[in-house]
């Protein structure tokens, strides 16, 4: 299996009840989800280097996992236990439609623009110690230009209510290319099927 496309995946009440607890649509309140800020989360091993330095020469993509700019995030599940009061009203229904039998770990990305020097987020894997596993990637905005690297060349456009599926051993970036701006949202799912 390479990679699952799936548009208009949640259905549109629920979408907006996601974007809503998130801030991003709706009136602004105090009572958000907290949100984390962290400088850069990706697990770096000799073997991630020598492999992103590959992918970034085979795409022509700037930048390295060691210099890259942080990003804002909330872990609503991670190794095998909940990790927030809010996984159970915004993951499990997410879950449920994904047909997921085992979570490894469920985690809000929050991308702003970080500057003319930052066109991905960093070639990576999200859990190298596991067993297999599947990642997904909900986008809860659209942000035109953005999107997924796969490390085969396939390149998933940024589109609101978009998941997209594949093997958790396959080395993905976050492109955000020249004309980014704004901010960039999605829920990336770690998960057996």
């Amino acid at each position: 299996m390479k990679h699952t496309i799936i548009d208009n995946f949640l259905p549109a009440q629920f979408l907006y009840n996601i974007q809503d607890i998130l801030g991003i649509v709706g009136e602004q309140t105090t009572d958000r989800l907290p949100l984390y800020y962290t400088r850069n989360s990706l697990s770096i091993n000799l073997a991630t280097v020598a492999v992103e330095a590959e992918l970034n020469a085979k795409f022509n993509l700037k930048g390295t996992s060691g210099n890259l700019g942080g990003h804002f995030g909330h872990v609503f599940f991670d190794k095998f236990d909940t990790a927030s009061p809010y996984h159970e009203g915004i993951v499990l229904p997410i879950l449920d439609t994904l047909g997921c039998v085992s979570l490894i770990r469920a985690k809000l990305n929050i991308n702003i623009q970080e500057g003319a020097d930052a066109t991905h987020t960093g070639w990576h894997i999200d859990y190298i110690d596991s067993p297999k596993y599947y990642t997904a990637l909900l986008y809860l905005t659209t942000n035109e230009g953005t999107g997924t690297l796969l490390e085969d060349g396939t390149f998933i456009d940024f589109v609101e209510n978009r998941l997209v599926y594949f093997p958790g051993n396959t080395y993905h970036s976050g492109i955000l290319g020249e004309r980014f701006s704004g901010v960039r949202v999605a829920i990336n799912l770690n998960f057996t099927m």
